[in-house]
């Protein structure tokens, strides 16, 4: 038996920066609808979010993430709890808040990224004993913790399943002694504070940060070689060959490197050693 698609393939779903969901522009009014949408919304590994329903699926443009806070309950003494935009509930974990550029999100429980809308940020945010140091201290059930404001200067964004591009963070993180460099995968949490949808589902292009300056592909290589220190900043003289030349090469990697090095099937998971430099 057939079954008839939820949406025609000309419809079009997107999931807003604050967390409303649109079928051709109209916001979705039926509650369990847009529930059940947050709740099956999946992200494949090319970066690209699909509703997956069943046997059936459909393709979503998600202006920023995937889940939200709707609303933010509870009180410093005792903890707070989330009830998110897929209808569940679960504890905040505060060990897990970034705020970079007026953008609030912390973890769940299955580790994806969670934003905070207008209204639990403002609730949240008032709890906070004030900054110091660039971070905000919020005091929770007796603990303190630290929301961090700021980014690294230098942050290498690589694809997540690449087998050639995990390597090169291997070899990077061996050599950069004096911890220079950090890196995260383009499809993770760090990315999508950074960077545009449109320059993350490229996974071909390696994104170099360099104090908030974005270098791609054979240049982000380069500078982040020349990072590191000697002898391997000596490679900043191949940025004197012509870009095009060096992006072609480039190119021809990138292109083959799932068949000539393989990919995981999952993002990389960093050691305990090197969490502190492996953001998420």
């Amino acid at each position: 038996m057939v079954h008839p698609p939820t949406y025609e393939d000309r419809e079009v779903l997107t999931l807003t920066r604050e967390g409303e969901w649109l079928a051709d522009g109209q916001p979705i009014q039926h509650e369990p609808t847009r529930n059940l949408f947050s709740r099956s919304l999946k992200r494949r590994t090319d970066g690209s979010w699909w509703l997956e329903i069943g046997r059936e699926s459909k393709q979503v443009e998600v202006e920023d993430t995937a889940l939200f806070v709707h609303v933010l309950e509870g009180a410093p003494d005792s903890g707070f709890e989330l009830v998110l935009s897929d209808g569940t509930r679960e504890s905040l974990r505060p060990e897990t808040l970034l705020l970079v550029d007026g953008r609030l999100t912390c973890l769940s429980r299955q580790g994806v990224e969670v934003k905070f809308l207008r209204a639990p940020y403002a609730d949240l945010m008032m709890q906070a004993l004030g900054e110091r140091e660039g971070v905000y201290l919020l005091k929770i059930a007796g603990s303190e913790f630290r929301i961090g404001t700021t980014l690294p200067s230098k942050i290498l964004f690589f694809d997540g399943i690449c087998g050639l591009c995990n390597r090169t963070v291997d070899f990077l993180l061996s050599r950069d002694r004096h911890g220079t460099i950090h890196f995260a995968p383009l499809q993770g949490r760090i990315a999508s504070t950074v960077l545009s949808a449109r320059i993350r589902l490229d996974l071909d292009t390696v994104i170099f940060w360099n104090e908030g300056r974005i270098l791609k592909r054979s240049s982000a290589v380069l500078q982040s070689l020349s990072a590191v220190g000697l002898p391997w900043s000596m490679a900043r003289v191949l940025l004197l060959v012509p870009r095009v030349i060096r992006d072609f090469a480039y190119d021809v990697v990138a292109s083959n490197r799932y068949a000539w090095f393989g990919k995981r099937e999952t993002c990389r998971m960093p050691s305990p050693e090197d969490r502190k430099r492996i953001l998420s």
